[in-house]
């Protein structure tokens, strides 16, 4: 008997001991942050923090393909089969040289582990998750905040991501269909204004209702710069691939209820330029009369200007490449603009200068064109076009 209390007693010191190691070192890493907090505010009140701080002006944006929006909160599907969540850092004012990932609550119980990445100039964060969080044994949310630093300054500005929330098994289960990651959140479709051409969140085609009845009319395509030299590129979400069609745009459109890209403004030409279009009556950029549209409607969002481009039939002739054009100002939410041929103008100085109303009855192809200066990126989504006034 006595070497049984012996024992206990010892395994209970043991414990005691274990505990106090624990909060000892819970206790030494707040005591480190509150001594970078403090040097910071000392630094500061002695400095611009502009000239410390690194700001990024990026936002965090969430995968939600296998995720559930249950009464405000975001939780983990599981139901489905793809156990990582990734975030990714989008309209960005500066491009951070490096990024780090700041971890959370719950880190433990649900994070088998993370990377942090650069891919095709979008820096991406990745979770995997653990069984727990898969099978949500347990509940919880986990937090997410990315620090990104750059231009040589030694303080990071943070960026705070969605919380993911886990624990919800059943509620889940019965309310989600199983989604690809590439999906985004469902409700999102009811939102978005839908022009009488093409709808983003109908379409599973890639394909804009030209009314042509060639089969090669309509199919969204991208144009760029390398026959001039030039490098200018556009790059998509990766987790979207061709189908068994070899048809991209549909499976893009189907996956993200539009056309969402990222644009890089390349050197090698003097007027870099990059962009989507569809030809209006087949592969053959055939002319035909849009004057009875009497104008444009695109619903988009996008960190750039851009450009809507009438290019006519045999514009190497007819314009010399100088066609029809209307700027559309950069907007990071979600826009509807209704343009009438009136604001459409040939640029001054170069090519073949003919009238409007010529060039809308000769029109082959509209194009989304982006142009300016080598190095310059950014963000877009392309969800809707019609006919004047039918973006509704």
């Amino acid at each position: 008997m006595k070497k049984i209390r012996l024992s206990v007693v010892m395994l209970s010191a043991a414990m005691m001991t274990a505990c106090t190691d624990y909060v000892a070192e819970i206790e030494d890493i707040q005591q480190e942050r509150a001594d970078n907090l403090n040097a910071m505010y000392e630094n500061s009140q002695t400095n611009d923090p502009s000239e410390l701080i690194f700001f990024s002006g990026c936002t965090c944006e969430v995968n939600r393909g296998n995720l559930i929006e249950v009464g405000g909160r975001l939780y983990y599907n599981t139901a489905s089969n793809f156990p990582t969540i990734s975030y990714a850092l989008v309209n960005c004012a500066n491009m951070p040289d490096k990024v780090e990932r700041l971890t959370g609550y719950y880190e433990n119980m649900f994070i088998e582990s993370y990377s942090v990445y650069q891919k095709e100039g979008v820096w991406w964060a990745d979770l995997q998750l653990n069984a727990s969080a898969q099978n949500a044994y347990f509940g919880g949310t986990v937090s997410t905040a990315l620090s990104t630093y750059g231009n040589s300054k030694p303080m990071a500005s943070s960026v705070e991501c969605p919380s993911i929330s886990f624990g919800y098994k059943n509620t889940v289960e019965e309310t989600a269909p199983v989604q690809n990651p590439s999906s985004v959140q469902p409700s999102l479709s009811s939102k978005i204004p839908c022009g009488d051409l093409w709808c983003g969140p109908t379409d599973t085609e890639g394909k804009v209702e030209t009314g042509s009845d060639d089969e090669t009319a309509g199919y969204w395509f991208e144009f760029n710069d390398a026959n001039d030299y030039g490098t200018s590129s556009i790059s998509y979400p990766p987790d979207v691939s061709v189908n068994e069609y070899d048809n991209f745009f549909g499976p893009l459109t189907e996956a993200y209820q539009g056309i969402k890209g990222t644009v890089m403004i390349g050197a090698g030409y003097d007027y870099p330029y990059v962009g989507l279009g569809f030809n209006l009556v087949s592969g053959d950029q055939e002319g035909t009369n849009i004057s009875r549209w009497d104008g444009i409607c695109l619903v988009y969002s996008s960190n750039l200007n851009f450009a809507i481009e009438l290019q006519v039939e045999d514009e190497a002739t007819v314009t010399e490449y100088n066609n029809y054009k209307a700027t559309v100002a950069r907007s990071a939410n979600m826009t509807t603009i209704d343009y009438p041929w009136s604001k459409f103008k040939q640029e001054v100085g170069w090519g073949i200068m003919v009238e409007r109303e010529t060039a809308l009855k000769n029109v082959a192809a509209i194009k989304l064109n982006f142009s300016g200066t080598a190095g310059t990126t950014g963000d877009f989504v392309f969800y809707s076009i019609g006919r004047l006034g039918t973006c509704k």
